[in-house]
C-alpha cells in the first residue's frame, strides 16, 4: 500500500463542509452572484469522470460555460 495520495484520493476524502453560521439564508442566494447554484456545484463534486463530463454538458454546455457562471477562466 502506497502512502501517497493521488488527487483523485484527496478530493474524495472524507471531509465535510458545514456552511456558516449566522448567514441566515445567504446560502440559498448564492445563485444570484453566479450562475450555479451551491447544490448544484457540490452534486457536481460527487460525480468523476465521463458523467461528471456528462453533467457539465447538460448543465451548463461545456467547461467553459461552467467558468463563465462562476466568474473564473480555464486560463490565467
Amino acid at each position: 500500500m502506497s502512502t501517497t495520495a493521488t488527487m483523485g484520493e484527496m478530493a474524495n476524502s472524507a471531509v465535510e463542509f458545514y456552511p456558516k453560521r449566522g448567514g441566515g439564508g445567504a446560502e440559498a442566494n448564492h445563485a444570484g452572484d453566479f450562475g450555479v447554484t451551491l447544490d448544484e456545484l457540490r452534486s457536481l463534486m460527487e460525480l468523476r469522470g465521463a458523467e461528471a463530463l456528462q453533467k457539465i454538458q447538460d448543465s451548463f454546455g461545456d467547461v467553459e460555460g461552467l467558468c463563465q457562471r462562476l466568474k473564473s477562466s480555464t486560463s490565467d
